[in-house]
Order: C-alpha cells, then structure tokens, then sequence
C-alpha cells in the first residue's frame, strides 16, 4: 500500500496544458509555407505531455515507494489469457469489419496494405515516427500515474470514462492542424470525426482491461496501443469501415465488462496501489 494521495487534476490539468498549448502552435503554423520543422518540434513536444507531467507528479511527490511502484511496472509482460487475447483484438475486427463493408458496396481494395501510413499527409517519416512514439510516450504518463490517479477515487469504470473524456479533449488540437488525420476526418464528413471520439471509449476499456488483468504493467499497454494504431492504418480502410470497426469494439468491450465485473465496478480492485 502506497503512503500517497494522488492528484488527477493536477496532473491532467497540466498534461492538457502542455499538449494545447504545443498542439495549437503546431496548427497555427500548419497553415504557413516552409514551417515543416516547427511543425514536427511542436508536435513532439506535444506528445511529452503525458511524460512530463509524470515526471513533476513524481518527483514533486517525494515518495520514494511511489517512483519504485513506477519503474517495478517498467517490465516485459507475461503472455496470459488478457494480455495474448489483446492482440488477436484489432486483426480479427479489421478484418470482420472489412468484410461487413463489402456487403454495403465498398471495395474489396481495402484488404490490400496502404503505401503510406496515413497520420501526417506528405510526411511518411514523421507519420512513422508519431505512430511508433505515441503509445509509449502516452502510456507510460496515463498508466505511470493518471489512472491511477484516478482509480483511488472512483471504481475501475468510473475511471475509465473519466479518461476517455479527457482524451478526447486531450486529441482537440489535432482536427485543426493542416493535413492531419484527425484534420483529414473533420473536413471530410462529421460524423467521421465523431467516430474518431466515439472510438476512444471502447479502446480506453480494453487498454485499462489490459493494464489491471496484467498487474498494471504499462509496457503490456504501450505494446496493446501501437497494435490499435497499427491496424487502424495498416490497409486501404475506408472511414465507413472504421465506423463499422468502432460498433465492434465497443461490443467486445461489453463483453469485456461483463466478463470482469469484479474489476470494472468493485472500487477495492487493485486497492494496493
């Protein structure tokens, strides 16, 4: 048992903070010629926002048995049931979701894989780069501390919700930098960018679901997370596709909660942090 309060709002005000702040320049100069550079500075500076705000929490705590519960949860998973399952997750969807299009008429191209990762338009590298960072950058700060955080106030599902909220606002800056996925969705079709919001619910589920059925380990996560992004890039996957992918998500994360209901509404589980 920790000898520690834990602060969410201190920590999510200021993840959100840095975040906004980087992820607004890097949209205000999205829209000015040759700002290429700035652009990818500001966008990973961005994406330390969960990081950084880790770092202050702890080291700002002073408590020794709070930074060596962090760096014990640093470790290479164990393949149990959770954590093998997780990772059959987004293929087998993908390819259920794809399959479901076609009988709605769209094209059977979207088996085949994408020439380019589809995150920066016209920047393969940075795309890369942001698709193999951003799970771990991000999930070393919301499972470092953050859900945590949260979970000694609330049950595992309250907290749940709670953080996929806070996501949400914590993805804003991205619909208003020029040529960006979530730039891309929003000047495409609405409802698209909707989804975008509505997918963050089921995939915060199954990444808490992750994380506490494998002894919070944060690695076990980071690596569930890159496999979401992966597959959500991977093929020629159309937007009313990835539609059809959240409904599917959201049902196996029905099927999730009900099948851990101990974890997801009993506040004492995982009570020793």
């Amino acid at each position: 048992m920790l000898n520690y309060t834990y602060k969410p709002v201190q920590f999510f005000l200021l993840a959100l903070a840095i975040t906004w702040i980087f992820g607004f320049a890097a949209a205000y100069f999205s829209y000015q010629v040759g700002k290429e550079k700035i652009i990818t500075l500001c966008l990973m500076l961005g994406l330390l926002a969960p990081i950084s705000a880790l770092s202050f929490m702890l080291m700002s705590s002073g408590n020794q048995a709070l930074i060596n519960d962090f760096w014990n949860r640093l470790s290479l998973p164990s393949l149990n049931t959770s954590f093998t399952l997780s990772l059959c997750i987004m293929p087998i969807v993908l390819i259920l979701a794809t399959s479901i299009s076609l009988l709605c008429g769209y094209s059977a191209d979207q088996f085949s894989f994408s020439k380019e990762l589809n995150v920066l338009q016209g920047q393969g590298l940075l795309s890369f780069c942001i698709l193999l960072l951003a799970p771990t950058l991000e999930e070393i700060g919301w499972r470092g501390y953050g859900v945590d955080s949260l979970h000694s106030y609330y049950t595992v599902f309250i907290a749940t919700i709670i953080l996929a909220g806070l996501l949400a606002f914590w993805h804003l800056p991205l619909f208003f930098i020029k040529g960006y996925y979530q730039y891309q969705l929003w000047h495409t079709n609405i409802f698209y960018a909707l989804n975008f919001f509505v997918s963050i619910v089921p995939a915060t589920i199954l990444l808490n679901w992750v994380y506490y059925t494998n002894n919070r380990n944060i690695i076990a996560v980071i690596i569930f997370h890159f496999n979401l992004n992966f597959f959500s890039v991977l093929c020629k996957t159309e937007q009313f596709t990835k539609c059809i992918l959240t409904m599917l998500l959201c049902i196996i994360s029905l099927i999730v909660i009900l099948y851990n209901k101990e974890l997801f509404f009993n506040k004492q589980f995982g009570a020793n942090i």
